[in-house]
């Protein structure tokens, strides 16, 4: 499974920080491809803005042979909170990248699970566009 972490910089930020954060280092030692969004979100529609970054999205999360549907957790989202690191500082601490890498791999190891109960589901004809059985 490829593993992707999207950053995205605050609102009129440019996002080429991200490159010399110790998340970026820290996620790409951990095998994760990193992007990080670079477009200033305050000038033009924040609309567009938001499109741009769904589209970048989608484009990491193409797989043609699992539905998207099948690669999102069923759960809401989470909140992570990284204790006593400031706005600004969030993104050269050492333990907010620390938290965010595992957190991403806890999510990835979830949506490996997935996958691997829905292959076997598929093999042993359980699976979701099976035909019902009978008794």
């Amino acid at each position: 499974m490829s593993k992707a972490l999207v950053f995205v910089g605050g609102l009129a930020a440019p996002g080429n920080e991200w490159p010399l954060t110790p998340i970026r280092r820290s996620a790409r030692e951990q095998g994760w491809r990193t992007k990080y969004f670079n477009e200033r979100l305050v000038f033009g529609p924040l609309t567009t803005s938001a499109q741009r970054l769904v589209e970048l999205v989608d484009e990491l999360d193409k797989d043609m042979l699992v539905p998207k549907s099948a690669t999102r957790p069923n759960r809401p989202h989470t909140l992570l909170e990284v204790p006593n690191v400031g706005h600004l500082r969030v993104n050269f601490d050492q333990s907010t990248a620390d938290t965010i890498i595992e957190w991403a791999n806890a999510l990835t190891d979830e949506l490996v699970e997935r996958h691997q109960n829905l292959d076997r589901d598929t093999r042993s004809g359980n699976g979701p566009n099976s035909a019902p059985t009978t008794s």
